[in-house]
């Protein structure tokens, strides 16, 4: 499946900066409000839902991640609860601090631009009013050079083969924040460029699929040497449209079908002048039981070579979101 699509204008410096702001900014404001009862299966209905406590570290320091998970139904869950956490960008696992009891790392990569995935089961009997908060350990890698927020994805759901069911997924996920302070490190030596990343909705289809426009470019003042890397989170209960298969520069480097863990596709695009910009799509099809109104991942554009430096962070981040209307039948 070719990668290439029609060349479009370059994008202004505003117009680049806007688009992944205003994408985060309706994933935080807007997310459940165009959401309708679905038909509910058959078994005992839980509502969990997940809240973050945001973490404030500078680039190589340690804390931790704190996730809150609650179930407003009357009755305790009777099974396991499958809590997922991916790291934000340029974020480890910290392997100096032991996970909370039940959590394990389900996909270790240290390369700083590529999330790691933490996986927690917690035993039935959840009950409305006692929340359990888990406390995942985290480190901000030295590839960090930005200041401001920056977005992991976490998500609860009933664990695989437990009756209960969820009742409302539109609080079964967040973007757990991660605010970076100074100080920064230095701009390392290296081929100055100036990559971005902005993304449009996947607006999910009556047969459930949907596309995911990625759009990336280069504003110098050098091309690149060995392409760039896009990274992408999919959001809750979205996964890869294997049916439509990924363009053929992509690959799943975390490739689990289980609802409530992410998968994590990772592509390497080819080299970009300056000014140059270029567009792909990643298919997308929504799971049973996906959040009506919205799902949201992460996305993230690195330098392909090791001595290419990027000059700005900042518009390297994005959103991917899933736009799934409420429909009956």
């Amino acid at each position: 499946m070719p990668l290439k699509s029609p060349r479009l204008p370059a994008l202004t410096a505003a117009a680049r900066g806007a688009l992944p702001i205003s994408v985060a900014l309706i994933c935080l404001l807007t997310g459940a409000a165009t959401a309708v009862p679905a038909p509910k299966p058959a078994g005992h209905r839980v509502d969990l839902a997940i809240a973050d406590s945001p973490v404030q570290l500078a680039p190589g320091q340690r804390g931790v991640q704190r996730l809150t998970v609650s179930n407003a139904a009357r009755r305790p869950t009777t099974g396991p609860t499958l809590v997922s956490y991916a790291t934000p960008p340029y974020t480890n696992v910290d392997r100096n601090r032991p996970l909370p009891r039940g959590c394990r790392i389900a996909y270790a990569n240290q390369d700083p631009i590529m999330p790691e995935v933490v996986t927690c089961r917690l035993g039935a009997g959840l009950a409305k009013g006692h929340a359990r908060t888990l406390a995942v350990p985290v480190v901000v890698t030295e590839r960090a050079r930005l200041s401001g927020t920056v977005r992991g994805r976490a998500s609860v759901m009933p664990a695989p083969r437990s009756k209960d069911v969820e009742a409302d997924t539109n609080n079964n996920w967040v973007l757990a924040r991660l605010n970076l302070t100074r100080p920064t490190p230095p701009l390392p030596r290296g081929r100055k460029v100036g990559l971005w990343l902005a993304q449009s909705d996947a607006v999910m289809a009556s047969d459930h699929t949907g596309e995911l426009e990625l759009r990336y470019g280069n504003v110098g003042p050098n091309p690149t040497r060995r392409g760039a890397v896009v990274v992408v989170a999919t959001p809750l209960l979205v996964k890869v449209d294997t049916e439509a298969g990924l363009p053929e520069e992509c690959t799943l480097a975390l490739n689990d079908r289980t609802p409530g863990i992410p998968q994590i596709v990772r592509c390497t695009l080819p080299d970009l002048g300056v000014e140059e910009d270029d567009t792909f799509t990643i298919p997308l099809r929504a799971q049973a039981g996906a959040p009506k109104g919205m799902s949201a991942g992460t996305a993230l554009i690195a330098p392909g070579h090791r001595r290419d430096v990027d000059t700005d962070q900042v518009d390297n981040i994005g959103v991917a979101t899933a736009r799934i209307p409420a429909r009956q039948g």
